[in-house]
């Protein structure tokens, strides 16, 4: 089992990540302040601090 922790600060108007998927590990992000849109699989989701997200591993 691996482990990775990062963090990132993402200015506004920015985008925090490039779209992509995740094939052989799990992703979690957790807002610490502000707000943003975050688009999972083509749906816009509007996040807030305190949102907790998890991504599936795809099958």
């Amino acid at each position: 089992m691996r482990s990775l922790s990062s963090d990132a600060f993402v200015t506004t108007g920015k985008e925090s990540f490039v779209y992509h998927s995740h094939h052989c590990e799990e992703e979690w992000i957790y807002i610490l302040s502000g707000q943003a849109i975050a688009k999972i699989d083509g749906e816009e989701f509007e996040v807030f601090p305190e949102t907790l997200w998890h991504s599936q591993l795809l099958q």
